[in-house]
């Protein structure tokens, strides 16, 4: 009896581990992203290049937001569940990754909007 109540909470689990796996995975895209897209600029890519990279980059943290999102709303819902104050631990780090990212995607446009401009100017 007590293991069909154990595969019950990994079958649950199960969708909270695939949300912390693709989150890490675009935290790990996003970041890999910006250091080519910084490291293109000193390497003097071409700005068709950095255009795409940016545009990239912006497309990557969006998803990365939606992302966190779900799982801050799948941490409370673990949280209720199963009555396990960790899953709030993981709702704040959800929430942290939730901040920075949007952060990084207003940069990220500011930045597309400004080369867009200063392509304006010298083309």
């Amino acid at each position: 009896m007590a293991k069909t109540g154990k595969k019950k909470e990994e079958e649950q689990s199960f969708l909270y581990s695939l949300i912390k796996r693709s989150t890490v995975f675009l935290f790990l895209f996003l970041t890999v992203m910006l250091l080519l897209y910084f490291s293109g600029n000193f390497q003097s890519f071409q700005d068709s290049s950095l255009r795409i990279i940016l545009f990239c980059s912006s497309l990557t943290a969006v998803m990365l937001f939606s992302f966190s999102a779900i799982g801050i709303i799948a941490s409370l819902v673990m949280a209720i569940s199963f009555k396990k104050p960790g899953y709030l631990l993981g709702m704040l780090v959800y929430a942290l990754i939730a901040a920075g990212t949007a952060a990084v995607f207003v940069s990220l446009r500011g930045l597309a909007v400004l080369t867009a401009g200063i392509q304006g100017i010298a083309g």
